[in-house]
């Protein structure tokens, strides 16, 4: 992983140490795709929260926007975007509502090459399905929890279609969306 993302980590274990980022940062700097932004996923926004932002602030960063997302991955979240002075893309620190297990929160994620955590220092968890997709040269769609998560999906396989030529966008055959996904199904 680039080294701007130890720093960010070690900024915000400062405060939070169970912090870690996940998701499409990672995806995309192992498939070689741009990153667009880096999300880092904390426990439930808390009393903390204040010292996380004073802590940051202190270390140069610049708050650019906080919004509540109900049900967000299934666990509902408040987003904060920061811009590192050393960092050129978003930074959206996602609090976590209920219960924190980063486990659980990558298996959360909707495309199985998203299933992955950075604790930082060279220190990963991911699931199976993050692994077959990156052996396979695959971005498959792995759950769909909801009608609003569905189209999100959606929104998001064209976009991976779109940036990463040679890569296959699939739809995992047990979620059953042959009539909504036709053009990215598989057997």
């Amino acid at each position: 992983m680039p080294a701007i993302y130890d720093s960010i980590l070690r900024d915000v274990h400062e405060v939070e140490p169970r912090a870690v980022i996940a998701g499409g940062a990672i995806r995309d700097e192992i498939l070689g795709g741009e990153v667009k932004d880096i999300d880092v996923f904390l426990p439930d926004f808390t009393d903390d929260s204040k010292a996380m932002y004073e802590s940051l602030y202190s270390k140069g960063w610049r708050l650019t926007n906080a919004i509540t997302i109900g049900g967000y991955l299934k666990i509902g979240a408040m987003v904060a975007t920061w811009r590192h002075p050393e960092c050129p893309k978003p930074i959206q620190l996602i609090y976590k509502v209920g219960e924190w297990d980063p486990e659980a929160l990558i298996r959360s994620m909707d495309f199985g090459a998203c299933q992955v955590a950075y604790f930082g220092s060279g220190h990963f968890i991911y699931t199976a399905k993050f692994l077959f997709d990156i052996a396979h040269n695959k971005i498959t769609l792995v759950d769909v929890p909801n009608e609003p998560e569905s189209r999100r999906s959606a929104r998001r396989a064209k976009s991976f279609k779109e940036r990463y030529a040679g890569t296959d966008v699939v739809v995992d055959v047990g979620l059953g969306l042959r009539s909504e996904w036709p053009e990215h199904y598989v057997e």
